[in-house]
């Protein structure tokens, strides 16, 4: 029996994926696949592992830049995976939330109850997995701060439970080694709701105020260097701000992200991300980073090397 042949009631074949991301670019997908649960994702890690088929994991689709020509490989979209419940913990602080479970939802579930520590990740529009692979927030805290575990799928398809402080959480970066995020363990801190909802609005409005939360972009492209100056004013300085390729932009609000104007090509966004990059590496000698990840493979910027 053929892999694909197990799953043909969460399989779909050549899925447009422009629509599944908040930048609205990309092709599609050879296979497109959509557990339903923890045990079923475990079931097609194992199977695609043993076909050797690539794989490429899909959250809220932020974060992401898709070439146009699409995906020769498997996404897994882990969208479906939404429980949420209190912890067993005596003193009911802590949170279970699957990985598809978006944060926005997340945050607000979680002021209902009174429990504080995630209004660090207001209007940030990702998944609780890809707020741990990211390790997601901003100058208040990170995800990593509330994470008491992670229940994670190997490539294998076995599934671990493995302790916050064995998944190498840092600046916008985590180490998986190959696995995914299947489910977190979050413990939080008893706290007046309005309070809670007080400091989540106060954190909205600042992002709202400095950054384009209205557009269609993948958020911020680059992760900030160290050395004090963010990667968004150092785009500024070198004149970055309102470029323009195609139906790409650079956002005249904030340097660091690229907004899809309607019809922008995966090329047109990688050519304003190499300007960008050059740039700031010809002016200041700092090569910036990427912070978003590219489908198939990277193609704008690599470790702070350039692949034409």
């Amino acid at each position: 029996m053929l892999w694909s042949e197990r799953f043909t009631e969460i399989l779909s074949d050549w899925r447009g994926l422009a629509e599944l991301t908040t930048l609205g670019i990309g092709g599609a997908a050879r296979y497109f696949l959509e557990p339903r649960s923890t045990a079923e994702l475990a079931e097609v890690v194992a199977a695609l592992g043993k076909a050797g088929v690539p794989v490429f994991w899909l959250g809220n689709g932020s974060k992401l830049l898709i070439d146009d020509a699409g995906v020769e490989g498997a996404v897994v979209s882990l969208r479906r995976l939404q429980g949420i419940r209190r912890g067993a913990d005596p003193d009911g602080t802590e949170v279970e939330a699957e990985a598809g479970v978006r944060l926005p939802h997340l945050l607000a579930w979680t002021i209902r109850l009174g429990l504080a520590g995630l209004e660090r990740c207001a209007g940030i529009p990702g998944t609780v997995g890809g707020a741990l692979s990211k390790n997601a927030g901003g100058a208040h805290g990170s995800f990593g701060d509330v994470l008491v575990s992670a229940t994670v799928v190997a490539p294998d398809g076995r599934v671990e439970t493995r302790d916050s402080s064995l998944l190498g959480l840092g600046y916008r970066s985590s180490r998986l080694n190959g696995a995914v995020v299947a489910a977190v363990r979050l413990r939080l801190a008893p706290d007046e709701p309005r309070a809670i909802s007080a400091r989540a609005r106060a954190l909205m409005d600042h992002r709202k105020a400095t950054q384009p939360l209205q557009d269609r972009t993948a958020g911020c492209i680059f992760v900030n260097p160290s050395g004090g100056r963010s990667a968004g004013r150092l785009l500024d300085e070198v004149g970055m701000k309102g470029r323009q390729r195609g139906r790409a932009s650079i956002s005249e609000k904030h340097a660091n992200f690229v907004i899809n104007q309607g019809g922008a090509l995966a090329r047109e966004v990688r050519d304003l991300i190499r300007e960008g990059h050059d740039r700031v590496l010809g002016r200041f000698g700092v090569s910036l980073d990427l912070e978003i990840v590219e489908w198939p493979r990277p193609a704008v910027v690599c470790q702070g090397q350039l692949e034409r």
